[in-house]
Formats: structure tokens, sequence, C-alpha cells
């Protein structure tokens, strides 16, 4: 680094000149010394950047301390470049993974499988405009997963607790919380993160139920994404996502103009009338061909050309009987549905749900045949060339 100060040395006078020569000589010295000085950095080109002090390595972007230059730990002062977590949905590539655990279980699910996950599916905050959009301080941008695993967020369209409305968000009045979530999002480095917008709106168990007031759900919808796509640096897919059986969903589509993904919850449960949860053939028929299943679903993501998502799915364990066990035929089943659709992602949904008291976790010990063939086709394992017989089980007294 070229010397800032243009200072020089002191130079001594010589003792052998007379006094008034030694002014003389050592004012032409300073003088010297001093042109030298000013013109040794030479011409300055129009638009040369200005030396500026080194900064050392950039912080780290978990915000753990990093070593200096000179060997000192320094703190990030700022917030680190938002990274995506993952180069996103891709064409032609399905990605499989896990919903339900959050992050930290994801990489033990990947383990137990046989095959690290692909994508994992989280759930903000339902209650609380704060619960929905403060992801940092809920933990959801957790970076300790691989920089390979896509995430999913599940977005209430209005949450629980707030005397929210869906005439209200049509109207825009929650425009500022959605922008606020956008933000959080691209801040902690998900800008191409895949938004599960309200999902499962044809059912009637959650506040945003688009059942009763269509248009005022499809309202809502449109005016939280355009909320969220107005924040610089996003880049969200927004994935439309039904509950299978339920209402009809076509009332509340928002237009291929504000979707990406079409995409459907999937369990493997009955409560028809004329046949038992257990008797898994039956209940994969009616699965596909029930008013609003899976033979709905891939038709009405052909017709919109939208690519389909699963973001849950998997067996049931169900206290009031309507699950249907341990049922490999059901995970065949699904594998091969997959593997015929142009599915962008699907997550085995490994939890529990206090709500319907249930067991879905495929690796409980409720489900040992189920979890074994759910290891060869989706994991690790190499799957059978045969295909499970279903047994049919009587329903208990």
């Amino acid at each position: 680094m070229s010397d800032q100060t243009g200072g020089a040395s002191a130079t001594a006078r010589p003792r052998s000149q007379p006094v008034a020569v030694g002014l003389v000589v050592a004012v032409g010295l300073v003088i010297a010394v001093v042109i030298t000085a000013l013109t040794s950095q030479g011409p300055t080109r129009p638009g040369a950047p200005h030396a500026v002090p080194s900064v050392g390595p950039l912080p780290d972007p978990t915000g753990a301390p990093t070593a200096s230059a000179a060997g000192h730990s320094t703190t990030a002062s700022t917030q680190p470049a938002p990274l995506n977590t993952s180069a996103g949905l891709a064409p032609g590539q399905r990605l499989s993974g896990v919903a339900g655990i959050g992050t930290a279980a994801a990489t033990a699910f990947g383990a137990w499988r046989g095959r690290p996950v692909d994508v994992v599916v989280d759930y903000t905050g339902t209650k609380t405009w704060d619960g929905v959009t403060q992801l940092r301080r809920e933990g959801l941008l957790d970076r300790g997963l691989p920089s390979s695993v896509h995430r999913v967020f599940s977005v209430p369209l209005i949450p629980s607790d707030d005397h929210a409305t869906l005439a209200a968000g049509a109207a825009g009045d929650y425009d500022q919380h959605f922008r606020d979530l956008a933000k959080e999002l691209v801040d902690g480095g998900q800008s191409n993160a895949t938004v599960r917008l309200g999902w499962e709106m044809t059912g009637n168990w959650f506040a945003w139920s688009g059942a009763q007031h269509p248009d005022q759900w499809v309202g809502a919808y449109q005016k939280a994404v355009t909320a969220m796509r107005s924040v610089p640096g996003a880049a969200f897919t927004f994935d439309w996502t039904v509950a299978l059986g339920f209402a009809n969903p076509e009332p509340m589509y928002p237009g291929d103009a504000y979707v990406d993904l079409i995409g459907a919850d999937n369990y493997d449960a009955s409560f028809a009338a004329n046949y038992a949860p257990t008797d898994h053939e039956q209940v994969w028929a009616g699965i596909l061909s029930q008013s609003w299943g899976l033979d709905w679903l891939a038709k009405f993501a052909s017709q919109h050309r939208k690519r389909i998502s699963m973001g849950e799915w998997g067996v049931s364990n169900r206290q009031d009987g309507h699950g249907g066990g341990d049922d490999p035929y059901f995970i065949e089943q699904m594998h091969s549905w997959f593997a015929s659709h142009d599915v962008a992602y699907e997550a085995y949904f490994e939890s529990t749900d206090a709500s319907v008291q249930a067991t879905f976790a495929i690796d409980s010990g409720h489900f040992p045949q189920a979890a074994e063939r759910y290891k060869q086709l989706f994991g690790g394992g190499t799957p059978a060339a045969t295909t499970t017989t279903p047994q049919q089980v009587q329903p208990s007294s």
C-alpha cells in the first residue's frame, strides 16, 4: 500500500558546511523531498478506484465468528447476502422428501430410508400474523440442511386468532404481512422457495377454508401472491394445494397467472360405507375415481399445463378406525402414480396429527410392511419385482 501521509524523514545538516550554505542546502532538500513525495504516486486515471483498507474475509452466512487476516475473531455486523438453499424446481425432475418433522429430523429420515431427502415441507404459525411472518424467530430459516435440499413453506392465507377474514384479504388489507413474509424468506436465503399458500382450502378445518366463499378466497390468494412477488429478489413458486375428495376446488382456482404448481394432500384412509378402510384395492380405486380425486387432479393440472405436487401423503393409523393401517399396497400405488405423472415434488408426512388422533410416521413401528416397501421404492433399497397383493381384512365389530 502506498504511503498516504506524504511525509518525509528529517535530513541531517552536513557538519562540514557553513551555516548559511547549510540553510540553503537544507531548504532545497526539503523542497525536493516534498515534490518527490507528492509526485511519487503518479497521475490518477479518471475513474480509478481509491485505495481502501482491507476488510478481511466476508462473514459466514450462519453468523458465526470468522478469522480475520490478522488471526483475530470477528462477528458479522450485517446480514450476509441471500443465498438460495437449492437450485429450485427443475422441469423433468421429481424431488422426494419429507413433511411435518422440520429440518433437523429430515436428515435422519433420509438416513433411515437410505436416500437423502431432496425437499422438506415446513409450516409457519397459523394463529397470528407474527407466527405467519416471523420465520427467523420461529426457527424456520435453519441452514443446517445440505444446500441441495429444496424448501417448501405451508403458509395460511389468514391466521385463526387475529380476527382476520378472507374478505379483508381480498381487499388487500393484509398485503404488508405477505410482503414481510417474502422479505423474511429472501433475506433468509429462501428466495426460490415453494409456498403452499392457503393449503387444503377445500376442507373445513382451517380458518382459511374457501368452501363457503370461494370468490373471497380467490381474491385473498391473488393479493397475497402479488404482494410476495413485489419484494425484490423474490423468485417463489406458488403451490395451489387441495384436500382430495372434499369441496369442489375449481371455484377456488385463482388463475394460471397466480399458480405454478397444482397439488393435493393424500392419505390412506376411507369413510366409505360399503367397504372397509383396510380393503386396500377398493380404497385406492376410490382415491383415484372419487369426485375431485387423483384422476381429477391429473386432468385439471394437464388442462392448465401445470406440474403436480404432493406436499403431504402417507399411510395412516387413525383412532377413529378410518385409516388403512399397515398398507404396502398404498405405497406401491403412490410410487407408480408419481412415476406416471409430471410430479415436481412429493413429501411423506412423517408425523402425528393430534386433531384426528392419528399416526402417519412410517418408521413408528405401526407400519412394518409399508415401511419396508417405502424404503425399497423411495430409499436406497432394491425394489422387488412383484406387486403386493392386498389382504382382505374384515372390519372389527
